[in-house]
């Protein structure tokens, strides 16, 4: 009886341990970029007040909706992977347009308020902005400073009242 105890005692802890390295497995890898997304009230008021920043090009994603998310980057990093996002001419007028066709309500979004933040490395460097009225998405960068950026996910709201 002693001896089953131990042995499941044992397996406990040895699941224990190797839930605990999948975890630090996961999240070291998802972090190995160091890129990251940091709110930031300063790019939401300029994306707000039509000064968006003119040292980026611009993004937004090739989903053939009204977009919801502009992301402007650095020339020097490659844009984008992958064909979910397409670049936005290098016209304010257009960028404008697509920053007041986010200040409206959007069904889809998580409420009337939208999002500035600053596309950041780890040492503090900014590379890029976003801007958005469904949330912070995911960044990470890649071999030849190639990014990869995944847009939020979309959220199926609840009904606020129920039939029944």
């Amino acid at each position: 009886m002693a001896i089953n105890c131990l042995r499941n005692r044992g397996r406990r802890i040895v699941a224990l341990w190797g839930f605990c390295l999948m975890v630090l497995t996961l999240t070291w890898g998802c972090a190995a970029s160091g890129l990251y997304l940091q709110t930031s009230q300063q790019v939401t008021d300029a994306f707000e007040s039509g000064r968006l920043p003119a040292e980026y090009r611009y993004f937004i994603p090739d989903s053939g909706q009204r977009p919801y998310v502009l992301l402007g980057v650095l020339p020097e990093f490659a844009p984008p992977d992958g064909d979910r996002w397409r670049p936005v001419p290098d016209d304010t007028a257009r960028q404008l347009r697509i920053v007041q066709g986010m200040q409206f309500f959007d069904e889809e979004a998580f409420g009337l308020e939208t999002y500035g933040a600053k596309l950041m490395l780890p040492g503090g460097r900014q590379i890029g902005v976003w801007y958005s009225a469904r949330g912070l998405g995911t960044a990470a960068l890649g071999p030849d400073n190639r990014l990869s950026v995944w847009e939020p996910k979309r959220v199926k709201r609840l009904p606020l009242f129920r039939d029944d």
